[in-house]
């Protein structure tokens, strides 16, 4: 998946949500800085886990597979792209 520049087609770059807690830009990412982490998230039907990774975590994630972050853990993991799809199949 992409994550720099323009989203995909069909995708939407979602608003930010008025919180009165914090105040928050929306903007599209052109680089990743070292020491900033980020948060990938997404929404379905169901609940959609959200991932947090840095620039250091991205050198770990080889062709065909993923980076996720299991229900319930504080940390990352890497796992293979098959075994990713096999366990959100299993979920559903």
């Amino acid at each position: 998946m992409a994550l720099l520049g323009q989203p995909p087609e069909g995708w939407e770059v979602a608003e930010a949500v008025d919180s009165p807690a914090a105040e928050v830009d929306v903007e599209l990412l052109t680089e990743f800085r070292a020491g900033v982490t980020y948060t990938l998230d997404g929404s379905s039907r169901r609940e959609a886990l959200s991932v947090d990774f840095t620039l250091a975590d991205l050198p770990r994630i080889g062709p065909d597979q993923v980076l996720v972050m299991p229900r319930g853990h504080h940390s990352t993991t890497v796992v293979s792209r098959e075994t990713f799809l096999r366990e959100a199949r299993d979920r559903c």
